[in-house]
């Protein structure tokens, strides 16, 4: 019987040292990209960037040609979602 070993993927930052998945490490994250936003909202990547960043109903900040969004714009945005409801 043949055992199959899962690898474990460690990225590696600019310096070439190992560095923890982000998302494993969030509570000391200020900032996510769009993809992670979306994904902590529970909605699509395309219906983030259109019907919240794109109207304004959810606040971006651009570092460099990164786009990223404030976990406190996230908390924002859905407290005033849930007084809204």
């Amino acid at each position: 019987m043949q055992v199959k070993h899962e690898e474990h993927k460690v990225r590696r930052g600019s310096t070439g040292t190992e560095e923890e998945n982000p998302m494993q490490n969030e509570q000391t994250r200020d900032t996510y990209t769009k993809s992670e936003a979306a994904q902590r909202l529970g909605i699509c990547y395309v219906t983030l960037h259109n019907r919240l960043l794109k109207t304004g109903l959810l606040r971006s900040v651009r570092v460099g040609s990164r786009v990223l969004v404030p976990k406190a714009e996230l908390e924002r945005f859905l407290a005033s979602e849930l007084e809204t409801a």
